[in-house]
């Protein structure tokens, strides 16, 4: 039987100055082996395991560990608990690729085992540094607006618990202030004189805003008469259909739907992000 997942793809960094997550995988790695210790995010125990590294990119498993075993009806249609042995757990799992050379982390989606919010909450903890996964978002509809000039932008901005690390200097002190007001929210509107155009300055401010923790739309018109044009920031998405072992995915044919996954994305990666 077969099942179809959704893929995500991401670029993790680590600390202040948003280094690749490479070397402090390589670290761990060379420290735990394939897999990492298990560490306790918002109130559940959850690993990376099975780490294999081939060349530059990673195979791995990241899971939750769980101790409340489901009960089992049996064919007498009598009800029971599981058994489960002191250190036992259930496990949920997704896969994932991670590429060092492009920093590009592909993801299969189970919300069973957490999502990509726990993989930062885990290896913050697991590397005792904060490490951030930004989702790459889907900007061809953006680059599709931004070819024309462009009269008007506006946008509002709902401040983050915490800035991205990746942020533009002009997010981070936007917000600062805002921070130092106690103001949740903002909106901003840049609008060129009649007849005129904003600078190409704008349209370079339009895609490091695009996506940022605190942006859900970004509102642009083309001219001073023309209606405007509402752009949502909306994750890069692919599918992936894979066969089904009992409750999992068959491994083997998970990585290699990934690699397709990401030969099949790769213009619009390399358009919404850094090179690969």
């Amino acid at each position: 039987m077969k099942r179809t997942y959704q893929v995500r793809f991401a670029r993790p960094v680590v600390g202040k100055e948003a280094t690749p997550l490479a070397p402090k995988l390589q670290q761990l790695f060379k420290v735990y082996g394939p897999h990492l210790p298990a560490q306790v995010c918002g109130g559940d125990r959850f690993q990376v395991r099975d780490l294999v590294r081939t060349g530059t990119v990673w195979h791995g498993v990241f899971g939750k560990l769980r101790d409340d075993a489901p009960h089992l009806v049996n064919g007498a249609n009598e009800e029971r608990e599981l058994p489960l042995h002191d250190g036992d757990r259930l496990l949920e799992k997704c896969h994932f690729l991670y590429r060092e050379r492009s920093n590009l982390l592909v993801w299969q989606l189970n919300r069973a085992s957490g999502g990509m919010s726990r993989l930062e909450n885990y290896l913050s903890l697991a590397s005792e540094a904060v490490v951030l996964v930004p989702v790459l978002m889907n900007t061809a509809e953006l680059e599709d607006a931004l070819r024309h000039r462009i009269y008007e932008i506006s946008y509002g901005y709902d401040r983050p618990p915490v800035m991205d690390a990746n942020a533009p200097a002009w997010n981070q002190r936007q917000f600062d202030k805002m921070k130092a007001m106690e103001a949740g929210h903002a909106k901003f509107l840049f609008r060129a004189a009649r007849k005129g155009q904003l600078a190409e300055g704008a349209k370079d401010m339009v895609r490091d805003a695009f996506g940022l923790n605190g942006i859900k739309k970004i509102r642009v018109r083309l001219t001073d008469e023309s209606d405007p044009i509402d752009l949502f920031a909306a994750p890069l998405k692919h599918k992936i259909s894979v066969e089904v072992l009992g409750r999992y995915p068959a491994a083997k044919e998970v990585f290699a739907e990934l690699e397709n996954a990401y030969d099949h994305n790769r213009n619009l990666i390399d358009a919404g992000d850094a090179p690969s």
